[in-house]
């Protein structure tokens, strides 16, 4: 099984081995092949600071681009078919170090590729994370910085604080949770689950069916499906107003309250907020 581990102390680039199966990569090792010994199928990047960006290439192996650190050495370790991007906790400042939950000054610029069909899992306290073209599953979990994700076709989760959430031409499910930053999701998408307290909630769904659940507390929340699309919706507002293609709905009590069930609907939304206005329409 491969187990190699490089200390990033300056600005490189580092490319793991290149394999197209488990035979090559035994006999790169001069090994028998064995568990662990195919292509890397999994990519996990867990910094504090700073910029993670991960594209999708047409390769077997993981290129790194390391652009920008601070004093704090970065950690890639290749573990049969796992690359991760860390910080090295080992010794007793290290151990210091991790149950301060990393020094506030930490940061990193990387640049991540990955093969298009490994999962990836990038975790961290305040760096911008974008992830683009992955066909695999992909979660990320930022507490300040903003997340992004570009042409995910698998499933995807989206954490942030009080950074903004963005996801643009995804295929498939998307969840989405953010405290008081914004979310948008756009794309072809078969199941949507967005919750934000205070940000304001925007979903453009192109595909004519799914099933979609948004929430918010004090948030605003739009919805946007394409025109014709038959449309199964549950709206609910306390103090806010809700809108369904341009006619505002006022409930008989205090709630403001949208049932439509058109003739062979499809698509099925749930969207929800406390103060917030609910708008949905056929304008895509």
């Amino acid at each position: 099984m491969r187990n190699e581990t490089w200390v990033i102390a300056a600005p490189r680039t580092l490319t793991t081995s290149v394999v197209a199966n488990a035979a090559d990569a035994a006999a790169a090792f001069g090994e028998q092949p064995g568990a662990g010994d195919g292509p890397i199928t999994r990519v996990v990047v867990a910094l504090t600071g700073g910029t993670v960006r991960v594209e999708a290439h047409d390769r077997a192996d993981v290129e790194l681009d390391v652009t920008a650190l601070s004093d704090r050495p970065v950690v890639a370790r290749l573990e049969g078919e796992t690359f991760s991007v860390s910080y090295d906790f080992s010794g007793v400042e290290g151990l210091v170090d991790r149950f301060k939950s990393v020094s506030a000054k930490d940061s990193a610029d990387v640049v991540v590729r990955v093969p298009r069909a490994a999962t990836v899992k990038v975790t961290t306290v305040r760096s911008d994370v974008s992830v683009q073209d992955v066909e695999a599953s992909v979660s990320v979990t930022t507490a300040s910085g903003s997340a992004e994700a570009v042409g995910i076709s698998g499933p995807l989760s989206l954490t942030t604080a009080s950074g903004r959430a963005a996801v643009t031409r995804h295929a498939g499910r998307a969840t989405v949770r953010t405290v008081s930053g914004s979310a948008h999701v756009a794309g072809t998408l078969t199941r949507v689950d967005a919750q934000t307290v205070s940000g304001d909630v925007a979903l453009e769904l192109a595909g004519a069916s799914g099933q979609v659940t948004t929430k918010t507390v004090s948030g605003r929340i739009s919805v946007r499906v394409a025109p014709e699309t038959g449309i199964d919706l549950r709206a609910r507002t306390v103090t806010g107003t809700a809108s369904f293609d341009g006619e505002r709905i006022k409930g008989e009590s205090r709630t403001a309250q949208i049932t439509r069930d058109e003739p062979g609907a499809t698509l099925f939304v749930d969207a929800s907020t406390v103060s917030g206005d609910i708008t949905v329409s056929h304008t895509l």
